[in-house]
């Protein structure tokens, strides 16, 4: 290997990746004038010896302007940039005197060698994407001799994890001298795969069986050999050990041996140790093992301290169930060999929590510190209360003090608590000794110049008055100097005074602000785009030469970048100038991830027959960061075709657009379905407010419809209908987290105009509104409302053919458009799309829709254990043929509970709903089973 990387290193070399050199042929060089300085430059020249990729890239690094005097800052500035860039190796600058006070500005550049391509060639052995995924050389970059040498190294280490022992891999490095870029070719030859000939075991096994303590291994006999399966397997060995009670035993690394052509033989070393038994008198062992409180019996061996958290768990399950003066007791015997561990339960009476007293807190309301706790006395709807446990119990304690203390009361005693017992009920009582409270008397802020002095006092956490913590006192410090990093004073320092009163009980309190250096933004220096225009990268780094340099806004641009799908890496320096200490050059390094995707299948589905799909995308259609998808489905009864096209931004400005275009033809038992449209979608996002809008124009068709069905009774989505319609939507989003809020507030509306365009022939007015709110209760609970409004007017008095006409003022709506309610996110208590009046917007049980809509939702969510909950929720509402019409007397409403699961996507939800206004006809109750909040 030695002598493979020196001759890497001799190749490397003569490619000129090491250390750059002028090529044979420099650019010719003017003469340089003595003192070109004042005068004016009269045109600006590149020279180099060969083409150089982004040449007009380069020429927006020089800071000289044509009509302007010659300045030797700018030419310094202009030759740090150009090599910043990477393109570059050398630049020097000549100044040609023209006559007249004019000269012509002359850069000669030698490009810097950089990578075309990376291929990797020969019988590889192993796929080519785990391949091409170790180098770490990439396309576009300079070519750097050192990466070259670790990509090498990479898979070379590759191949002897994966069980090639004999490959080899070589590096070929193919010039371009025309465009100063080399053509990186890695060769390589795998040679045959190492197999496992053999598997053993070393050491006493005290009667064991070898075979069954190597059942379930990653490594099998006949198998290609593998480093890190041969890793994996030590645990295997030991998790198997640990099931026969071996729990304090060790094995080692594999030792691995030749074991014939293209063999080896792994041998695992193993200790057993003594031989654990357990024993359980008052408890279930398996019950208790399956809950996790046993962690001896698991993979973490077996120890003094396992064995006393093991009771400490156990004890705490106990009184988790109402025995609160369980007693766990230990008896471990030691013999040759053998190890007998005796564990014995009491489980005690049963007992409730009946009542918590706080006494001595004359600085915090007693509601206040109850919502501290866990703990609490027996509730309605809450499962988890009326129990007292020890490590709970201990946690909130802990979370007094800190309240405490975040209060100013630094020297409070909260506890020891007492519990008495009256029956079977529990009183606990817990004492606290609140002690003086320390305040905020004044905050001095000294050296604050170059920021509003009241930007800075509203970062602080402290204020004049309020409670003094060391803690508040830091995180005033940190925000401050957030504040000064947002604004580019990097190396701003901040300290802190503070003087007490005799007492203890006043601070003043001065925070002493160095400042520093403004950093700001000199330029943005792109590399690694290949195929990705640069005017695309620049439009969402969106920062201007002058603007303070911050790391977060850095990161903001980061992830602005990632977004766009485009680029697999994004990174950035932060490089200060040369001459001006207080000037940032931020040096974006990119790299491009796959553009493409083809996606195909082939299926049978019982009604529609054989069925096949197939699908292309492109990320970066030409190299605009624009995203084309196309799919098409064909099976025997249906046909499906769309085309969606986006973009993340519009002309200057960033604000997604995506278009879609779309054709569906379906053959029902009864009918037969067409439809076809367009669809164009925009999208600005500004803090909390997320602004929309949206044409879309759409043409369904029935065919072929059996005499007996009425267009009533299809699927509203495939009513006939031609309508084109422009829609403006506003969002203004308060909540702490979409999926699941526990805080906060939304308000949301929506306008759609509905217009003759074309084919289309519909004329109508759409709004609707929902604003939410959500508010904590206790620590864990939240009380959540939901108030949606909405209305529709028709400017046209044609009915849909062949809908029953109940009210007049909904027949001119389609269906598809009209207003319905009920089911899992509307109206709990009915079936979907099955609220309404009847003989208004109900025809008989069918729904007909209408043109208003009221709908309120209170729901009540609580923990019951561990991810799930339980919710209580009332709803209200109803739909209207007429908006007009609409009277809270006619709204229906309904009550009802769940279980709720909190999964990693959102909340797994199972309701039953109960009306409260039933009609004859109607079922009393509905259930549920559904994804996400129903607001």
């Amino acid at each position: 290997m030695t002598g493979f990387a020196a001759a890497l290193a001799a190749a490397v070399l003569a490619a000129g990746a090491a250390t750059p050199t002028a090529p044979p042929s420099a650019p010719p060089r003017a003469p340089q004038t003595v003192s070109p300085a004042g005068s004016i430059v009269a045109a600006i020249e590149l020279r180099s010896p060969v083409p150089i990729a982004k040449t007009s890239d380069l020429a927006s690094m020089i800071e000289l302007r044509v009509g302007e005097p010659w300045r030797d800052e700018d030419v310094r500035h202009t030759l740090r940039n150009l090599y910043l860039t990477g393109s570059v190796s050398e630049a020097e600058a000549y100044a040609e005197t023209l006559g007249e006070g004019r000269v012509r500005a002359i850069f000669a550049l030698w490009p810097s060698v950089e990578v075309r391509s990376v291929a990797i060639q020969g019988k590889l052995g192993l796929p080519p994407a785990d391949l091409k995924r170790s180098l770490v050389v990439h396309v576009a970059e300079p070519l750097v001799g050192d990466r070259v040498l670790r990509s090498v190294t990479a898979l070379q280490d590759l191949y002897l994890d994966q069980g090639y022992a004999d490959a080899k891999v070589h590096v070929r490095v193919r010039e371009a001298p025309e465009v100063s870029a080399v053509d990186l070719v890695f060769e390589v030859e795998a040679g045959p795969r190492t197999l496992v000939r053999g598997l053993a075991l070393e050491g006493e096994l005290q009667g064991l069986k070898q075979e069954d303590l190597l059942k379930g291994l990653q490594s099998k006999i006949g198998k290609p050999f593998r480093r890190g399966a041969a890793r994996d397997d030590e645990d295997r060995i030991q998790r198997n050990l640990n099931a026969r009670g071996y729990r304090l035993a060790e094995v080692e690394p594999a030792r691995v041996e030749p074991g014939g052509t293209n063999g080896v033989r792994l041998i695992f070393p193993v200790r057993l140790g003594a031989l654990i038994e357990v024993e359980m008198h008052g408890a279930d062992l398996d019950a208790l093992r399956k809950k996790g409180l046993l962690p001896f019996l698991g993979n973490e061996g077996y120890d003094e301290a396992l064995v006393l958290q093991a009771i400490d768990r156990i004890r705490a399950d106990f009184q988790a169930r109402g025995f609160y003066r369980a007693r766990v007791e230990r008896q471990e015997t030691r013999t040759e060999g053998k190890i007998h561990l005796l564990l014995t339960v009491d489980p005690g009476p049963e007992y409730t929590l009946a009542s918590v007293r706080f006494t001595g807190n004359a600085g915090v309301e007693e509601r206040k510190l109850a919502e501290l706790m866990t703990t609490s006395p027996k509730r309605l709807l809450s499962p988890g209360s009326g129990r007292l446990v020890d490590v709970t119990l201990k946690e909130d304690l802990a979370n007094i003090r800190s309240y405490y203390a975040l209060q100013g009361y630094n020297r409070v005693r909260v506890g020891p608590e007492s519990v008495e017992a009256d029956g079977r009920g529990l009183a606990l009582t817990i004492p606290i000794v609140e002690g003086p409270r320390a305040t905020v008397r004044d905050i001095a802020l000294r050296g604050v110049v170059k920021l509003p002095d009241a930007s800075v006092r509203s970062r602080l956490v402290l204020r004049p008055g309020g409670p003094y913590h060391p803690l508040l006192l830091q995180d005033s410090i940190n925000a401050v100097r957030s504040l000064y990093d947002d604004q580019g004073y990097d190396a701003a320092q901040i300290a802190a005074e503070v003087e007490w009163n005799e007492e203890h009980t006043e601070a003043a309190i001065a925070l002493d602000v160095l400042e520093g250096p403004q950093s700001t933004l000199d330029r943005i220096i792109v590399q690694g785009n290949v195929k990705t225009d640069e005017k695309v990268v620049r439009k969402f780094v969106d920062l201007e030469p002058g603007q303070p340099v911050s790391r977060q806004r850095l990161l903001e641009v980061q992830h602005e970048l990632y977004r766009l799908g485009v680029f697999s890496r994004v990174d950035f320096d932060v490089l200060t100038t040369t001459d001006d200490s207080s000037r940032r050059d931020v040096r974006l390094r990119l790299q491009e991830g796959a553009f493409r995707r083809y996606t195909y299948g082939v299926g049978y589905d019982s009604e529609k027959g054989v069925s096949g799909a197939l699908g292309y995308s492109h990320v970066n259609l030409f190299g605009r960061a624009l995203t084309l998808q196309a799919d098409v489905k064909v099976s025997q009864l249906d046909q499906q075709g769309r085309l969606l096209l986006s973009q993340p931004y519009l002309g200057p400005y960033k604000v997604p657009v995506r278009m879609s275009l779309f054709g569906v033809e379906e053959q029902q038992d009864s009918f037969d379905s067409r439809r076809r449209g367009l669809q164009v979608e925009i999208e600005r996002r500004i803090g909390a407010l997320r602004l929309g809008g949206l044409y879309t124009y759409k043409i369904v068709n029935t065919t072929n419809l059996d005499p007996n069905l009425s267009i009533d009774e299809i699927e509203r989505d495939l009513t006939p209908v031609q309508i084109a319609s422009v829609t403006g939507s506003v969002l203004y989003d308060r909540r702490d987290d979409p999926i699941d809020p526990r805080r906060g507030y939304s308000l949301a509306s929506q306008l759609e105009m509905a217009f003759p365009a074309f084919a289309a022939d519909e004329k109508f007015l759409k709004m609707i509104n929902q604003a939410t709110y959500q508010m904590p209760v206790g620590r864990a609970s939240v009380a959540a409302v939901s108030m949606r409004l909405g209305a529709i007017e028709a400017f046209t008095s044609k009915c849909q053919e062949g809908v029953t006409e109940l009210n007049p003022a909904s027949c001119p709506i389609p269906l598809s458009e009209r207003f319905f309610a009920g089911g899992r996110s509307t109206h709990r208590a009915y079936m979907r799309d099955t609220l309404g009046i009847p003989g208004d917007t109900l025809n008989d049980t069918t729904p007909a829709g209408g043109t208003g809509l009221a709908l309120v939702n209170l729901d009540y969510r609580f923990p019951v254990y561990g991810a799930f909950g339980g919710v209580v929720f009332l709803d209200s509402g109803n739909v209207w043929g007429d908006w007009r019409q609409m009277r809270l007397d006619k709204m229906k409403s309904g009550v009802g509970l769940g279980v709720r699961y909190a999964s990693p996507v959102g909340p797994v939800r199972l309701e039953m709903g109960w009306k409260l206004d039933r009609l004859p006809g109607e079922g009393p109750y509905e259930i549920y089973f559904s994804f996400g909040t129903p607001f």
